[in-house]
């Protein structure tokens, strides 16, 4: 026997038909402003070489696709921007 025979609760009386759904929806996006996002993303890692001087080292870091990088951290920072504003 469901709930609602048994106790008179009725959990979906309050909810909208679908047509009032679509309202409130279409109100709530009245209200919306547009916000433009911007994320920077530093990623760090690190190797070691064998190098004459920092400019070698420097060079092989650029130039040798063999080494193996190691995974440091990431960062990112988000930028918020009203698009309203401009």
């Amino acid at each position: 026997m469901s709930d609602i025979k048994k106790t008179g609760f009725n959990p979906y009386k309050d909810d909208p038909t679908p047509s009032e759904s679509l309202a409130s929806m279409i109100e709530e996006k009245s209200k919306l402003k547009e916000f433009r996002l911007t994320r920077t993303s530093i990623k760090k890692e690190e190797v070691f070489v064998m190098a004459i001087d920092w400019e070698d080292a420097e060079d092989q870091g650029h130039m040798n696709c063999g080494l193996d990088w190691e995974y440091l951290n990431e960062e990112d920072e988000i930028e918020v921007e009203d698009c309203e504003d401009e």
